[in-house]
């Protein structure tokens, strides 16, 4: 059975296929379409994950017919690029000729979740309590609403806040631990890159969600991510203003890693909801500090730079770190967590929300 990736759509409709059918023997990614939407990668880790283990992956351009040898070249050597990058060892070459590249998943890269950490970064401030409460009630509802889950729960804060009432609040109903961590001040500078990979590190699972203590989580959250296969996702955020929720920083789009030059035009969820594939061409993704869900078995420990501290960004330049690592940067629409405290709001133009209900009507004609 053969499955062929030919447009954004076609890669939207592959995407969580294995959560319900048997893989494919062989998936073909056709570039003529998505070559220059930059959506290559999706195309290849959604194929991946959706092929069977021995089965093929093969990558050609109906495109080039006519095309000069030397145009060929060029884009044969970009597609095996992006290929080895993001597969890497899992898949084994069985052709690659300026035409076509044909791969084999390897049997050993099977995928497998082992469980569920949270991870909650704390400041230990006092007034910052009830915020963490409500992200830890939050947090325990979920986790026994899969309790076949493996799962835990680690806030890390400060050694001189006493944690003893939170464990006996916790203790009958969750695996949860108080992680201290004092070593993030440096002249001044909160090194908070420093201390989410220290979380990071101590986590039992391969499924680590990063995330500050302002966030909740539905009550399907455990159930929902743990039978996904991913590299590095966000949920959706959302917000609370003037009584009503709306999509708040989570999965944002960026002109540019270089923060100087793109700072002034980044993209919500806002602006292009679920179609955000549509906008690759012209962005790179990255995931707002305040929740990140990280599988460990594919990112090294130490994905954040322990240089940067608080309001350093240390959210993009992980993005940019993990997507020149071949890490797959993607976005759950589905998944919902609430923040209990907005710093602000992109909100779209009226031009961008005509792009957006463009993007949906083409899918209809």
């Amino acid at each position: 059975m053969t499955f062929t990736i030919k447009s954004i759509e076609d890669i939207e409709n592959l995407r969580f296929r294995y959560l319900q059918f048997a893989p494919f023997d062989k998936v073909v990614i056709d570039k003529a379409k998505i070559k220059k939407q930059g959506v290559l990668r999706w195309a290849i880790k959604y194929a991946f994950w959706n092929v069977s283990s021995n089965g093929s992956i093969i990558i050609k351009d109906s495109s080039y017919d006519g095309y000069t040898e030397r145009e060929i070249k060029k884009d044969f050597w970009q597609t095996k690029r992006e290929l080895f990058k993001t597969l890497g060892g899992e898949v084994e070459p069985l052709k690659l000729s300026e035409n076509e590249i044909e791969v084999k998943k390897l049997r050993s890269s099977s995928y497998s979740n082992t469980g569920v950490t949270f991870g909650v970064v704390f400041s230990g401030s006092k007034s910052e309590e009830p915020v963490l409460i409500n992200c830890l009630e939050s947090l325990r509802k979920t986790c026994e609403k899969s309790p076949n889950i493996p799962s835990e729960i680690i806030v890390c804060g400060p050694s001189e806040y006493s944690a003893h009432h939170l464990q006996e609040m916790f203790k009958d109903s969750i695996n949860f631990h108080y992680l201290q961590y004092d070593a993030a001040v440096e002249h001044g500078r909160f090194l908070i890159g420093k201390k989410k990979n220290f979380l990071l590190q101590r986590s039992s699972y391969n499924v680590v969600t990063i995330m500050h203590a302002r966030i909740e989580v539905e009550e399907d959250f455990v159930n929902k991510i743990f039978y996904r296969q991913f590299d590095m996702i966000s949920p959706q955020v959302q917000g609370l203003e003037d009584g009503k929720l709306y999509d708040y920083l989570s999965y944002i789009l960026i002109r540019s890693y270089n923060f100087d030059a793109s700072a002034s035009n980044p993209l919500s969820t806002d602006y292009f909801s679920e179609k955000y594939l549509y906008y690759m061409k012209n962005y790179y993704p990255y995931i707002d500090g305040g929740m990140i869900v990280f599988n460990k078995n594919v990112i090294k420990e130490e994905p954040f730079n322990n240089k940067l501290a608080w309001a350093e960004a240390e959210d993009v330049d992980v993005a940019q770190q993990c997507y020149g690592e071949g890490i797959l940067i993607d976005f759950y629409k589905d998944i919902i967590c609430c923040s209990q405290t907005v710093k602000y709001r992109l909100k779209p133009s009226t031009l961008k929300k005509i792009n957006i209900f463009m993007i949906n009507l083409k899918r209809f004609l």
